[in-house]
């Protein structure tokens, strides 16, 4: 087993088996509420991956292990927090194809860290970790314009982030922040 992930409120594993495992902690906050039990998140997270499960490139459940954890495949890759080499533009084009796959489906993403965004071995992206989302069905997704304005949030930080890791002046400032 190896920790891909620990902090107060979850420990993510690479289990001996090549699963990743998630287990959920403490109380965290997701889709704009916080203080959310360790069970209602992992219920969360399950019902986002289930409603992306045919997106190329998004994290995929194997199983519900407990009530407040769960599998999923393991993504070789690195985080693009640690990657420090220029990428293609193509791979922040796919980064926005994934995000809006996500969003036709009713997973609107918050808190898109660089932690949460792959680098697979072929220069291509893929997203992890889909405890902090708004679901179609939430309630706050019934306020006008708060999806709307989720989206917009995802497409301005792909944006951001490409700005940051297609020349190699930015590369150079990012690995310092």
């Amino acid at each position: 087993m190896v920790v891909l992930h620990h902090d107060e409120g979850s420990i993510v594993t690479l289990e001996d088996n090549g699963l990743v495992k998630k287990v959920v902690l403490g109380k965290k906050s997701s889709g704009l509420r916080w203080g959310i039990s360790p069970e209602e998140l992992v219920n969360r997270e399950i019902k986002a991956l289930e409603l992306i499960v045919d997106v190329d490139g998004a994290q995929k459940l194997v199983e519900r292990v407990s009530a407040t954890s769960f599998t999923s495949q393991y993504i070789e890759g690195k985080s693009l927090r640690d990657h420090c080499e220029i990428l293609p533009r193509s791979y922040f084009d796919e980064l926005v194809d994934i995000m809006e796959k996500c969003h036709e489906r009713g997973v609107h993403r918050l808190g898109l860290t660089r932690a949460d965004f792959l680098v697979t071995p072929k220069k291509r992206p893929a997203v992890v970790d889909f405890g902090n989302i708004i679901l179609i069905d939430d309630p706050i997704a019934r306020i006008p314009g708060v999806l709307e304005l989720a989206e917009v949030y995802n497409f301005l930080k792909a944006y951001e982030l490409r700005r940051k890791y297609t020349t190699q002046h930015e590369v150079a400032l990012a690995r310092t922040r």
